[in-house]
C-alpha cells in the first residue's frame, strides 16, 4: 500500500527505517517511482522480510543513479506462496517513522 508521497531523493540522502507491527507477517518497505498498485517501476532499494520491525540497520543510502520523486510503501511480504486461504502472514498494527536525512561529510 502506497502510505506517502512524493517525496524527492536526492543523491546521498539516508533513508532511515523504524517501523513495528504486531503478527506473524514480514515488513516490506520501499520507495517506488508511483502510487498505482498495478504498475511496479521505479524500485528504490527495497528493505524488506525482516519479520515485524525494521530498524536503523536497514538503512539506504540514495546513489546518484537512483536519484528522483518516489511514493513511500509500506507491504507484508515473505516471498511465500499464498496457501488456500489467501494468507502468508498477518501484520497489525503497523506504526513507526521512515525518515530522510543528508549524508554527512566524515570528519
Amino acid at each position: 500500500m502506497a502510505v506517502g508521497g512524493p517525496y524527492t531523493l536526492e543523491e546521498g540522502d539516508i533513508i532511515l527505517y523504524d517501523i513495528t507491527a504486531e503478527g506473524n507477517g514480514n515488513l516490506n518497505a520501499d520507495f517506488r517511482k508511483t502510487n498505482d498498485s498495478n504498475d511496479d517501476k521505479g524500485y528504490l532499494g527495497e528493505t524488506g522480510l525482516s519479520s515485524n520491525f525494521m530498524k536503523d540497520s536497514n538503512s539506504f543510502i540514495v546513489p546518484k543513479s537512483l536519484a528522483g520523486t518516489y511514493y513511500l510503501w509500506i507491504g507484508n511480504f515473505d516471498g511465500k506462496r499464498l496457501d488456500k486461504n489467501n494468507n502468508s502472514g498477518v501484520l497489525n498494527n503497523v506504526k513507526g517513522t521512515v525518515a530522510i536525512a543528508v549524508e554527512r561529510a566524515s570528519k
